[in-house]
């Protein structure tokens, strides 16, 4: 799911392993499968976009030896993936109290790609 590799990385800066992008959805595989789920598309990608892990937002230290919080810039996961704007400088993370992105937009735009992918395989 091409996705989730914007986020590829994140597992190095989550504060708990279950917060890493890969382990959350993992989890919520498994959970699905347990109970015997079959949600819609529509709420699988409302269930995905309310993970724990998109509450991460990421610095970068503009000083590319040591990491300096206050001169750091932000990660926009729309606009990036964090492997390539990081450009091998120090991060830092911190888990924020909701999501950068509104959950209906993440749901809308994963709906929009699982339709696109079921449409490509036909």
């Amino acid at each position: 799911m091409r996705w989730l590799e914007h986020y590829a990385g994140l597992e190095d800066l989550v504060d708990e392993e279950r917060h890493a992008p890969c382990a959350a959805v993992l989890s919520l595989l498994r959970t699905m499968v347990r109970v015997e789920a079959r949600p819609s598309d529509e709420c699988f990608a409302s269930l995905l976009a309310s993970l724990d892990f998109l509450d991460y937002r990421v610095r970068r230290s503009t000083d590319p030896e040591r990491f300096l919080f206050e001169d750091g810039d932000t990660w926009d996961p729309e606009s990036s993936d964090l492997r390539q704007w990081a450009e091998e400088r120090p991060l830092g993370s911190w888990r924020a109290a909701r999501s950068q992105r509104d959950q209906e937009t993440i749901a809308q735009e994963l709906l929009r790609a699982l339709r696109h992918g079921h449409e490509s395989r036909n």
